[in-house]
């Protein structure tokens, strides 16, 4: 029976086999995650009566993960220099050692850097005041979409589990250095112990990690060193005692393929950092090796990377398409055709007709006529840093200075290399000024033009005033955040005050309401007040629709129906004004101040009434 290649794999997997390189590993992953070679490219097979589930996010790819000492990513320039190298590479998730960044407030912190997302737990002082270590996760679009939750267990132990099929727990670790005291790599140790076993034996558990540790062959099949230092006895019976293996040892690889850290002092290589999986996913890893690809960061650590084949479950995609209702709003030769499609779709209300099908029809035909007229906006994005052409340049000169080193390591390669990495940073920096300078400019233009409302905007966006505070909800599971939100609003709402209810007077009195059908010109006078650029309401019609086309009678129909019949479209009893207290009790004696503005005469009609009889 001839086999066939499956284009959504599924992890674990019965009967699957893997396709491998001509060295014994299963080639370097795509997007250039490789030095100096041609990636191979990788299949996998199964039999026919897979079935893989829907609601999975399926990877045609190898899913890649690592890590990486990166010594220190403090600088700006040098925290976006490493989103880019990942996002490059194609790493989802990425451990991070020794960022020291010290948090003064939150345990854990989230932020976005570039199009991945870094994920912090605080490094710690030494003697000297300096900040030391710093575990995190850098990851990539699709991992952040299956992220689950994310718990500190110590300083040096960072736990993340990710939604999938098994469910992925990845454990970030940073161990003490081989010269430290050994009671301080004991207890290291035994936290990690206490990590792994709380794992569920099902999950895909992979350990990323600096473990500053040397395996020799008799505890590694395919290791760096000759020899087992001390960290590395600690390291080996942790393998063994929960049935552990180092990834980046299990395939055949040159000698120059395998060191992991390259001491700046001596030119001494060493193979520090390892990615740990249990044995039973063995067949499921791809490859797993160091990379120097991530050189223009300036750590004296390579990342060793992982591919394996691996399913996360998302959310699935919903593309939404932005039309350009201002092109709709500024043209009236659109706007006639808008109006003519619509017409030719939808005849006006027959009596004795359902209300609510007679207005989906109508907004069907609204949906059609824009499809047909608006045109669409082009998908822009926010520019990066990292790809702008200095920095493209200052990074191809690192990269020529790294492989001049390499060829001949000398003190003279190594300062040219030292002066690319800082012209690189500088080249941020210069960067940032100038985008900083553009920012103080468009704050006086727009000032200048009496546009405070965007000269605030700008300003805050400068100074991160009003910015929403970035993160998750505290909790380490989704459980434990709706408790969070929950405690939240009851401490923010109060409770209903005790005693006597307070009668509040009757304010529908002698108002002088005309209570007959709406008149084409009170539906103008209304129309006009409409605000463009809003928000469409449930049906999707946008307000440069109902300000701009000659659709008057239709809607004027539909209101006069509601008002006289009591008859409104189901869709309109979507859009409701729920008033919400910022702060103090819900006591009878404060509610006349959240009343909404009740309607006015006729002569007074508002965008407010219009609203509120139409629900748009």
């Amino acid at each position: 029976m001839k086999n066939k290649v499956i284009p959504n794999p599924i992890l674990p997997a019965a009967g699957v086999r893997r396709n491998f390189a001509a060295d014994g590993g299963a080639g370097p992953p795509p997007r250039g995650q490789h030095d100096d070679r041609t990636p191979n490219p990788q299949g996998r097979v199964q039999s026919n009566h897979s079935t893989p589930s829907n609601a999975l996010l399926r990877c045609r790819r190898p899913f890649v993960m690592g890590t990486f000492n990166a010594c220190t990513v403090r600088e700006e320039a040098r925290l976006v220099e490493l989103a880019h190298c990942a996002e490059e590479r194609g790493v989802e998730i990425l451990g991070i050692q020794e960022h020291r960044r010290v948090h003064t407030d939150d345990r854990i912190v989230y932020r976005r850097v570039e199009r991945c997302t870094f994920i912090t737990a605080s490094a710690w002082r030494n003697e000297a005041q300096a900040a030391t270590g710093g575990i995190g996760l850098m990851l990539g679009s699709l991992a952040r979409k299956a992220l689950r939750r994310v718990y500190h267990h110590t300083d040096r132990i960072l736990i993340a589990e990710f939604s999938g099929n098994p469910v992925t727990t990845v454990i970030l670790v940073y161990s003490p250095t081989n010269v430290a005291p050994p009671v301080e790599v004991e207890k290291f140790y035994e936290d990690l112990a206490t990590a792994v076993r709380d794992v569920p034996a099902h999950n895909f558990l992979a350990i990323l990690g600096d473990f500053n540790a040397r395996l020799g062959p008799e505890d590694a099949r395919f290791p760096y060193h000759d020899s087992t230092n001390r960290n590395g006895a600690y390291l080996t019976a942790l393998l063994m005692e929960h049935e552990l293996l180092p990834a980046n040892t299990m395939f055949r690889k040159r000698t120059g393929k395998r060191w992991t850290f390259q001491d700046r002092a001596s030119g001494m290589l060493r193979q520090l950092d390892y990615i740990l999986v249990r044995k039973k996913w063995r067949n499921s890893i791809l490859n797993a090796e160091p990379y120097s690809t991530f050189s223009s960061v300036g750590s004296d650590h390579r990342v060793v990377s992982m591919r394996v084949r691996l399913s996360l479950r998302v959310p699935k995609p919903s593309p939404r398409i932005r039309y350009d209702w201002k092109a709709l709003s500024t043209d009236p030769g659109l706007q006639a055709r808008y109006t003519e499609e619509v017409r030719s779709r939808f005849q006006l209300l027959d009596e004795g007709l359902e209300p609510s099908s007679e207005y989906r029809r109508f907004v069907v035909a609204n949906e059609e006529a824009t499809r047909l007229c608006v045109p669409v906006l082009d998908k822009t994005r926010t520019s990066l840093q990292s790809r702008h052409p200095d920095v493209v340049v200052a990074r191809g000169r690192v990269e020529e200075a790294r492989l001049g080193y390499v060829r001949e390591p000398t003190v003279e390669r190594r300062g040219i290399l030292n002066e690319a990495k800082q012209l690189l940073f500088s080249t941020y920096d210069k960067i940032k000024g100038e985008e900083l300078m553009e920012r103080v400019q468009r704050v006086q233009a727009a000032q200048g033009e009496r546009q405070y409302g965007e000269a605030w905007r700008v300003i805050n966006e400068m100074t991160g005033r009003k910015r929403t505070k970035e993160g998750q909800v505290e909790g380490h599971s989704p459980e434990e955040r709706v408790v969070t939100w929950f405690n939240h609003f009851r401490r923010l709402l109060g409770t209903t005050a005790e005693g006597d209810e307070e009668e509040i007077p009757s304010f529908l009195q002698n108002l002088n309401i005309d209570d007959g059908p709406f008149t084409t010109s009170e539906f103008a006078r209304a129309k006009t007040t409409l605000r463009e650029g809003k928000s469409a309401g449930p049906d999707g019609i946008p307000p440069e629709v109902l300000k701009n086309c000659g659709l008057n009678n239709i809607i004027l129909q539909f209101c006069n129906l509601a008002l006289l019949s009591n008859k409104q479209p189901d869709m309109w009893s979507l859009s409701n004004i729920i008033p919400v207290p910022k702060a103090g009790d819900l006591s009878a004696r404060q509610l006349p101040r959240h009343q909404p503005d009740v309607y006015r005469r006729k002569g007074q009609f508002t965008t407010s009434d219009f609203q509120g009889c139409c629900a748009w």
